[in-house]
């Protein structure tokens, strides 16, 4: 079984300093939403085995704040496939390789919720809304094309 909880990043600065969209940091706001979401996990009793993230400042950032208060026993990974550009099969083998079952992806809208339609519905399409600081669970024997999951 694989677990996969699907994380949004926090509250952004509109622009990096560079004014480029890949180092727009979290806002003070950003950080104080993702540890409340990343206690709350705690509080349900969630454990991971490793964080995945998007190689974007912001994702980074919530990774680490998550990782900080989650302690995934694998730590906290760069994943190019959570970054713009990222193939959903790029994805599914990074995730495919991680050693145990329990994997947060942390990234981006709107590629986050199309991969929770894709593993739910089969096709990237869906209604699916993921708010900043957000966590979509999916539950799956297996990474598509092969098997659907289950929304949680």
């Amino acid at each position: 079984m694989i677990d996969l909880y699907l994380f949004r990043h926090g509250d952004a600065d509109p622009r990096g300093p560079d004014g480029s969209d890949a180092t727009r940091a979290l806002t003070d706001r950003g950080r104080i939403e993702v540890r409340e979401a990343a206690r709350g996990l705690v509080r349900l009793g969630v454990e991971l085995d490793v964080v995945l993230t998007s190689p974007l400042v912001r994702a980074r950032e919530t990774a680490a704040i998550a990782s900080e208060v989650l302690r995934p026993a694998g730590g906290t990974h760069l994943c190019d496939a959570l970054g713009p550009g990222g193939s959903d099969a790029a994805l599914f083998d990074e995730i495919a390789a991680q050693q145990g079952g329990r994997v947060m992806l942390v990234g981006h809208i709107p590629q986050l919720y199309e991969l929770a339609s894709v593993m739910v519905w089969g096709r990237p399409e869906g209604a699916i809304v993921l708010k900043k600081a957000g966590l979509i669970r999916v539950v799956t024997q297996g990474l598509p094309p092969s098997a659907r999951g289950e929304l949680h």
